[in-house]
């Protein structure tokens, strides 16, 4: 294999605006607007102008979206276990107290920074009508019916679909809604959807009661979602304002969602073409600034609201236009949804960098329908692998909204049925960026998984951690040597005194720490010469990482080899040069292992106490002496930190015996 331009298979208390930029960033990831756009991507509005749009579009009557529920053929196809999970839900849901959402309610938030009180009674009543209307489509009695109505009735009744962390949208800022001002954010967009589904799904039934319940629907979605979007420039979700320094995944979301409703509301296509011209201008904005390998900045954690919420935007059109809008041969699309199966390691474990957590619940039928589109087998694979590893609409607040739960209904016994031969890629390299990953076996996650990084100490705009150089190992699938990913956020996450907080901080990521200095934050604080070499035997990531080191680091240079012998097992090799000698000099391992470090040149990390399963870590005992350091998760900062790794995890500290000005410190990890 070469590696020239390919791309491998291989609560908080901090208010008012403050408070409100905070919530922007906890919600999603970003990317930067003023960067420069992908020079191979072509604008949708280009591909398709409005004109062109309304000559494709098809009327509601022969389009290929979901059907109705009096399509009895389609639904009696539903898989019984789905028919069952869903009537059963649909039943207890029938006895549902509607609990109020008063406007003191709604100013806790302003008042206390809590913003769970009013949006998890705002959730759950989604979460109530997707289950009601649901257990209608599969049993088809019409005793759901009323309570359809009366979800529908109160929804609409709200005065914003969204949340209160969010209404600073607005010119008249935080506290209650504006109500002559309608604000579109993320759960704005996605009730409509959810409305939108329900009254074209049931609308004969609806229709039997009263004509007014779909009538109502609408009125309150143009008020509230079509009339704002279309008039409006300046939302910054949006990208259009000249003056907007960051878009991120709110744009593909929020686009996936208004799409949908306006595909299953909107009968005059001229209207319909309008929007629809517009949702492909504003996501240009968010689509052309994506590297062409298709990575996310982030991390995989966010990948089913960024490149997934596009999916579902352009599936919907895909929908429509009976096939006729079709991009899916497009290189960054298919880039942007085969990125996640590169960063897939075993069961829902992911490659976690920067602000991104190691174990994902991705929709798999997401993935799937990704895959199938795209046309590839791997990613239809990792789709249809995922499905026993969880229930992906078990809770209120899962943002996974009507459109994606039909995918399910409709693709189960499809995806059941497939045979699995594409898993695990042996070796992945993403160039842009400089993400590499490799297993000693393709198709088998048995044995040693390395991935490692290059980049900057910029990426995710916001989300970033010091962490040019770091690696992690995985053995048989499970993680051994970790990324620590994101804790729990805060007012301090995105701050100027956000590499105060320790797991963004490069002494806990894999990495030196030279005369007392870690890594800088910035995009100048970077990897240098970085190359990379794949082949049967090995696959190694080479880069010069002492620019991302500030001066009083001493560092004339610093070369990190990391490589993955296929046969041998990992090296990662350190060569540097210092300025000045100095006996300062740490080199930090973070694990959620046991670890034995009582035989000096050695260290095991017990893998398997009952069994006595180990792999070894050899290095040099004459120049680097080894303490351990626990680090127990028992703050509010750590919570999300304990949910994945357990009640603490330990440093190793690998430790300079002298004064070393150059020298080249080797580490061998093995199963012998």
């Amino acid at each position: 294999m070469n590696n020239k331009g390919t791309f491998f298979h291989i609560d908080i208390l901090q208010m008012l605006k403050r408070n409100f930029i905070f919530m922007f960033l906890l919600t999603g990831l970003f990317v930067n607007s003023s960067a420069q756009t992908n020079p191979n991507w072509k604008p949708l509005t280009e591909r398709f102008t409005q004109e062109q749009l309304l000559s494709i579009l098809e009327s509601q009557q022969t389009w290929q979206l979901y059907p109705k529920a009096t399509n009895r053929t389609a639904w009696e196809k539903v898989p019984e276990n789905l028919k069952k999970r869903w009537i059963d839900r649909g039943e207890k849901a029938l006895g549902f107290t509607w609990e109020a959402l008063p406007a003191t309610l709604f100013l806790d938030y302003s008042r206390t920074g809590n913003r769970k009180p009013y949006s998890n009674i705002s959730y759950e009543r989604r979460y109530k009508l997707r289950q009601l209307v649901l257990a209608e489509c599969i049993e088809n009695k019409g005793r759901f019916i009323d309570q359809i109505i009366n979800a529908i009735w109160l929804i609409c009744e709200e005065t914003f679909w969204g949340i209160p962390a969010h209404i600073g949208m607005q010119k008249a800022g935080m506290g209650l809604p504006d109500v002559e001002e309608p604000i579109v954010d993320l759960f704005a967009a996605e009730t409509a959807e959810m409305l939108a589904w329900s009254v074209y799904l049931l609308k004969d039934q609806l229709d039997k009661v009263s004509p007014l319940v779909y009538q109502r629907v609408k009125t309150e979605v143009h008020r509230r979602i079509f009339d704002p979007t279309l008039k409006r420039d300046d939302f910054w979700w949006m990208g259009l304002d000249p003056n907007a320094e960051k878009v991120g995944n709110w744009n593909p979301w929020i686009c996936s969602n208004w799409m949908a409703t306006a595909v299953l509301l909107i009968e005059d296509k001229k209207e319909l073409s309008k929007h629809i011209s517009k949702i492909l201008k504003v996501l240009d904005i968010y689509v052309s600034k994506n590297p062409i390998d298709g990575a996310s900045d982030e991390g995989p954690h966010y990948w089913g609201h960024a490149a997934g919420s596009l999916f579902d935007t352009l599936e919907l059109l895909y929908g429509a236009t009976n096939g006729k809008f079709d991009i899916y041969n497009d290189p960054l699309i298919t880039q942007m949804g085969q990125y996640l199966n590169r960063m897939h390691i075993n069961e829902q474990y992911y490659f976690n960098y920067a602000d991104a957590v190691p174990y994902i619940r991705n929709n798999p039928f997401l993935i799937y329908h990704y895959g199938q589109r795209i046309k590839d087998p791997s990613l239809m694979d990792l789709g249809a692998y995922l499905i026993p590893f969880g229930n992906y609409d078990k809770k209120a607040g899962n943002h996974d909204g009507m459109g994606r739960v039909l995918r399910e209904i409709f693709l189960q016994k499809e995806m059941q049925e497939r045979t699995q031969e594409h898993l695990f890629l042996k070796d992945v390299w993403m160039p842009v960026s400089q993400l590499m990953a490799a297993r000693q076996k393709a198709g088998s996650i048995q044995g040693f998984y390395l991935a490692a990084k290059a980049g900057h100490n910029a990426e995710g705009q916001g989300h970033n951690h010091n962490d040019v150089g770091n690696f992690i190992v995985y053995y048989d699938g499970k993680p051994v040597i970790i990324d620590v990913g994101m804790a729990s956020y805060n007012a301090k996450t995105f701050s100027d005194t956000r590499y105060e907080i320790w797991n963004n901080q490069s002494a806990y990521h894999n990495l030196p720490t030279i005369n007392g200095a870690m890594q800088k934050d910035g995009s100048e604080f970077k990897a240098k010469n970085v190359t990379y070499k794949s082949d049967k035997k090995q696959a190694t990531l080479s880069a010069e990482i002492s620019d991302a080191y500030p001066p009083e680091a001493g560092l004339a240079s610093w070369k990190r080899s990391i490589t993955l012998d296929r046969k041998k097992g990992i090296t990662i090799s350190d060569d540097f040069i210092l300025y000045k000698p100095s006996k300062d000099i740490q080199l930090s391992l973070m694990t959620i292992k046991k670890v034995d470090d009582s035989k000096p040149g050695r260290i095991a990390f017990i893998l398997n106490e009952k069994s006595g399963k180990k792999i070894w870590i050899h290095y040099d005992a004459e120049k680097l002496s080894v303490t351990q350091e626990k680090i127990p998760l028992n703050t509010k900062h750590d919570t999300r930190i304990k949910e994945h790794w357990g009640d603490h995890m330990v440093r190793i500290l690998f430790t300079t015996k002298k004064e070393m000005k150059q020298d080249n410190l080797i580490f061998h990890i093995t199963d012998k």
